[in-house]
Order: C-alpha cells, then sequence, then structure tokens
C-alpha cells in the first residue's frame, strides 16, 4: 500500500510518502502528528530517522521522492561486516540500502555478493560513497563503509 502526503511546513512544503501494509502506512502517518518537522530536508530526515529507530515508524519512508533509511539495523549489520570482513550473510534491507545508494544494479543480492568475492574491504572499495549532504540519515552509515 501507498499513502502520499502534502504538509505545509515552517520551511516550504514537503512531500512525504509511506509504504508497507495497510497498518503500517495508517500507523506512520498518524506519528506524523508527533514529530515536528520543518520542511528543511537534512532536519527533517534526522527526526523520521529517529522515529523509524524508535519503531514509531514502520512503513518505508521517502522525502521529497528519497528514501529516508533507519539508522541502528544497518550500522550493527556494518559493524559485524567490518568485523568478520564477510559480507556473505547480507540482509535484503542491507542490500537495499547499498545498491540505491552506492553501486550499479545486479541481477541479485548473490549476484551483489559474489561480485564483491563476499568481502567487506573489496565492497567498501568498489563503492562510490559520496551523498549529497541533504542525505544526513545516510552520512553517518556512510563513515561505516571505510574499510
Amino acid at each position: 500500500m501507498r499513502k502520499e502526503v502534502t504538509l505545509e511546513l515552517k520551511y516550504g512544503k514537503a512531500k512525504i510518502a509511506f509504504f508497507g501494509s495497510g497498518t503500517e502506512v495508517d500507523k506512520s502517518l498518524n506519528e506524523l502528528n508527533n514529530i515536528t518537522l520543518t520542511g528543511k530536508e537534512g532536519d527533517d530526515r534526522l527526526v523520521i530517522q529517529e522515529a523509524i529507530d524508535d519503531g514509531r515508524i514502520k512503513a518505508d519512508v521517502m522525502y521529497d521522492g528519497n528514501t529516508v533509511v533507519g539508522y541502528n539495523k544497518l550500522a550493527k549489520e556494518l559493524m559485524r561486516f567490518r568485523k568478520t570482513g564477510s559480507i556473505e550473510k547480507m540482509t535484503n534491507a542491507m542490500y537495499n540500502f547499498l545498491t540505491t545508494g552506492y553501486d550499479i544494479a545486479h541481477y541479485d543480492k548473490q549476484g551483489f555478493i559474489a561480485y564483491y568475492n563476499g568481502s567487506f574491504r573489496e565492497m567498501c572499495r568498489g563503492l562510490d560513497v559520496n551523498s549529497p549532504s541533504w542525505k544526513t540519515d545516510v552520512k553517518e552509515l556512510e563513515k561505516l563503509l571505510v574499510p
């Protein structure tokens, strides 16, 4: 299910879209009433990220057409990659994060892992890690993509 709202905010408008089950989307839309957004995308992305990490927003979120990601689960997985040196047990969420933000499309997750020989170090060297500054929800995760 997809629902989209356009909000009039202090510093302009923001178009926020939620994707997920009907219940996830409805609860996430209701959560918008409990968080303060300004219309400054960089600031708003951090507020939404916190709501994702706290479990208050469970649906996938797009802010003006750009996906907002939670930090905690992805950071934990990246730290495991760093520790083991392996990306063999990559989750679908991590695969989606990496392929939509940093890498060319692969046929599937196993093809992505094989391309980098299952190596965290090789993957980090192959990724173009340089998000724009307004992607504040992603910038801290990028620091974990340096071997």
